[in-house]
């Protein structure tokens, strides 16, 4: 239906959001994906140990210690994909009714490969932190801002993907429900922190530089 293939109003992005995100993504486009990739799955596995949800996860003698997930050749690789899946989506912003349906078939299989909604803040915590190294001091608290709604965009509508196609994950273990709510909150804490406290938590940008 043509309500499934669009976003929510509420969070449509202005021109100028849309602007402000191509602009900065052609910075992170010139750093090595790898690099990137590895940065992001670092400040993943900061806030929990998500090894279960990746194949490099299940892989013997795999460490989730975030540094060495950083290292990870595996990790690396797959971070490469998923920051170019970002690309993709940051090219398609002024085409949501093409994006849109892209978005929910991703999520349809992240549901299948046992992605819960409260993995979503985790990531796109770990994402923000990411762009916040990346970019150094041209990640402005307009960009900032600009990336946060483009994340409540991209959670939304992989979520509607996973309710649409019926996709859900087996239900959480007493333990596992644990943790994810206690991620779930580690996660917002970096929406809110800012990233001049995100910089100064470690020298993260000597990674990429």
């Amino acid at each position: 239906s043509a309500s499934s293939r669009t976003a929510p109003a509420s969070m449509s992005l202005t021109e100028e959001d849309v602007k402000l995100i191509q602009e900065t993504w052609a910075t992170v486009k010139t750093l090595p994906a790898t690099t990137v990739g590895g940065l992001l799955f670092k400040h993943i596995f900061e806030q929990a140990d998500v090894s279960t949800l990746f194949s490099f996860g299940r892989n013997e003698g795999f460490d989730p210690s975030p540094d060495a997930v950083a290292a990870n050749p595996d990790v690396q690789a797959h971070g490469a994909k998923v920051v170019g899946t970002v690309g993709v989506a940051v090219s398609m912003l002024t085409k949501l009714d093409k994006l849109v349906p892209v978005l929910k078939d991703l999520g349809a299989k992240h549901g299948k490969y046992g992605v819960v909604a409260a993995h979503y803040p985790v990531v796109g915590g770990a994402f923000l932190k990411t762009l916040s190294v990346g970019l150094g001091d041209a990640y402005t608290p307009a960009v900032a801002q600009a990336y946060t709604k483009m994340w409540s965009i991209v959670e939304a509508t992989m979520l509607s993907g996973v309710h649409d196609w019926g996709c859900y994950a087996k239900p959480n273990t007493p333990a596992e429900e644990v943790q994810t709510v206690a991620a779930q909150k580690s996660a917002m804490g970096y929406f809110t922190a800012g990233p001049e406290a995100w910089r100064k938590e470690a020298a993260f940008s000597t990674v990429i530089s």
